[in-house]
């Protein structure tokens, strides 16, 4: 199982990622790609068929999280490729305030995901799917008031889902912090 994830791994759920993953490749500005930009994302595109799965983790402003989506699936798509793509979205898509573009671009994520998880299944291509988190942290003590999803925790709900049975497809799953006990 070859493993391409945006994100730094050495802050955030990238960290985390590293520790459940630790033979995945990993691209960000820390190792010369900038995700924001047309010609790195093409870059992706043609890696990423060298990979099994692409867990598509970086918070990246501006719709380019959804923008990278958009052109891996289309490449493996348009090479046959058999990947699954895992989007790291937020919760914040389901209620959000006016005026705050992260929640459109999490819930633009969202949409998009489900729209090419349906198409791939009647059409072929990628598998997608997509889990959207809470508020995650790190604390491992648990003495922040505010109750948050451990980025370890997260990590596992990540490889679970890349390991449920071929037939069956995660196509979204949310977890909020109040869910966990």
């Amino acid at each position: 199982m070859e493993i391409l994830i945006t994100g730094n791994p050495k802050e955030g759920l990238a960290m985390a990622l590293r520790e459940e993953f630790p033979h995945a490749k990993f691209i960000s500005r820390a190792n010369g790609y900038q995700l924001n930009l047309e010609k790195d994302r093409e870059r992706v595109a043609e890696e990423v068929l060298n990979f099994d799965i692409f867990i598509n983790n970086s918070t990246l402003s501006k719709f380019h999280q959804v923008l990278l989506l958009d052109r891996v699936f289309r490449s493996a798509q348009e090479r046959k490729k058999t990947l699954h793509i895992v989007n790291v979205g937020s919760t914040v898509d389901r209620g959000f305030e006016p005026g705050r573009v992260y929640g459109y671009e999490k819930k633009a994520l969202r949409e998009m995901s489900n729209q090419l998880a349906q198409r791939a299944n009647y059409s072929g291509g990628p598998r997608v799917s997509l889990i959207s988190f809470g508020d995650l942290g790190s604390d491992p003590t648990g003495a922040s008031e505010q109750r948050r999803i451990p980025m370890t925790v997260a990590a596992k709900y990540i490889r679970w889902i890349l390991e449920v049975p071929a037939e069956l497809l995660v196509n979204e799953l949310c977890l909020e912090p109040w869910q966990m006990r």
